[in-house]
């Protein structure tokens, strides 16, 4: 299918963001409002082909895919001697999920680069990415965010054949159905000093926003996640002969360890800390078993690294203290333990000084949710917007946003990336 024409009513943000949004949105989207487009399916593709489409309208926007299925769209620059400025988020999403998270960061980036376009070149060519699976429902928590993951060289390829979705379907098996060849994962690496800057748009995924009375801030950091399997191991027996002080009941155990992890993060004086208990199973699972085994999972968030390090020592005691007390074993395994993770202040400072031409307050603030740009940890020039959730939910068919702070949130991505664009090492050398 040929790209339409952007009419021109289409030419001013509003009318931009409408017709993109218009075009890609509707894509997995279910009678109920909720939007399901797994990652490496059919729908993540077809968004990611409708992205193509829409901004092919300009001569000057070339598109691509890489080994790992990310969606590439670049705006040419003047100097292809200077490495570009990254932004975009996913399209891709969790199962019944809202309709903005992550898609508003390329929507928005689409817009950009639309309006670019049409002005003189910049020297920087600006990359909008829209990564693949972002999201890890479909393949589990080892698929999380792979395809930023992939550009930034920190995937495993033997998750290819080791992962498999609810079906069976292997995360390689998967990349083959939509024509990616996973065989070629590895070589979607892209040096960091390849990357000249990297600034992602998303949704805020809480309340933060428009509690502050912000529809668009910059974020001063991600939170890190420390994730964590805990197994216990304890005696099945029977319900009735079993006698209440004599009982190892692994179920029992966990639950205290449950209460412990919520009452740890309760007592953060800064109401930054959350933990969560997301998965429980039990063993053997019967009405009259005193259950055996209880193994559930633990997810530690904190923008501050400290505050994350002392929940995840503190939790570990109480696994001590409650396996002595209740005469069961627990075991621990790390899944994941990833830092929190500060923004640039170079990019935030211009995300800041954008913002306040925009005339908004020019205040940063934290991202409690984990986003592609963490992929990147490490490189100098990070950054992220976000942009006011009214409903405070996502990953929800209730994720809510005004129209007019996504209108401001686009305008305020376009004239960030244009500055970052625009830097040049002349420029450094003459500051």
């Amino acid at each position: 299918m040929s790209a339409a024409p952007i009419r021109p009513e289409h030419a001013d943000t509003d009318g931009l963001l409408r017709l993109v949004v218009d075009r890609i949105s509707p894509i997995g989207r279910d009678a109920d409002g909720a939007t399901t487009r797994l990652a490496y399916s059919a729908e993540e593709r077809a968004a990611h082909d409708a992205l193509t489409q829409l901004t092919a309208v300009s001569t000057r926007i070339t598109s691509g895919v890489d080994p790992a299925g990310n969606r590439w769209v670049t705006l040419e620059g003047s100097r292809p001697d200077l490495p570009p400025v990254l932004t975009g988020s996913h399209l891709d999403s969790v199962p019944v999920g809202g309709m903005w998270d992550g898609a508003l960061g390329v929507y928005s980036a689409a817009v950009a680069l639309l309006q670019l376009a049409e002005a003189a070149p910049l020297p920087r060519s600006i990359c909008l990415i829209a990564f693949a699976s972002e999201e890890s429902p479909r393949f589990a928590q080892s698929a999380y965010r792979f395809g930023s993951r992939a550009i930034a060289g920190r995937v495993d390829a033997t998750d290819l054949h080791t992962l498999a979705d609810a079906d069976g379907v292997s995360l390689a098996e998967a990349m083959q159905r939509i024509g990616v060849e996973p065989g070629r994962v590895l070589d979607a690496y892209v040096p960091t000093e390849s990357i000249h800057a990297l600034l992602e748009l998303h949704i805020d995924q809480g309340l933060l926003l428009a509690e502050a009375g912000l529809p668009v801030a910059a974020v001063s950091a991600i939170t890190g996640s420390c994730r964590l399997r805990v197994g216990v191991r304890g005696q099945a027996d029977h319900s009735g002969a079993a006698r209440m002080r004599a009982r190892r009941d692994a179920l029992a155990a966990a639950a205290e360890l449950v209460l412990a992890a919520e009452r740890i993060a309760l007592a953060d004086p800064y109401d930054d800390l959350v933990i969560t208990v997301g998965v429980l199973e039990v063993e053997p699972g019967s009405v009259s078993v005193v259950p055996g085994r209880a193994e559930f999972t633990v997810d530690i968030r904190s923008v501050d690294a400290d505050t994350q390090d002392r929940a995840q020592a503190a939790l570990r005691a109480e696994f001590v203290r409650v396996a002595d007390a209740r005469g069961v074993e627990v075991a621990v395994r790390t899944i994941r333990d990833v830092a929190p993770i500060a923004m640039s202040e170079e990019v935030t400072g211009i995300s800041l000084d954008v913002l306040g031409e925009h005339g908004i307050e020019r205040r940063p603030m934290p991202s409690h949710a984990g986003h592609d740009t963490g992929s990147f940890a490490g490189h100098p020039r990070l950054g992220m917007l976000l942009v006011r959730n009214t409903s405070g939910r996502s990953h929800s068919r209730d994720e809510e946003i005004d129209w007019a702070d996504a209108v401001i949130g686009a305008d305020v991505l376009r004239d960030a990336l244009a500055r970052l664009a625009s830097q040049t090492p002349d420029d450094e050398e003459t500051a």
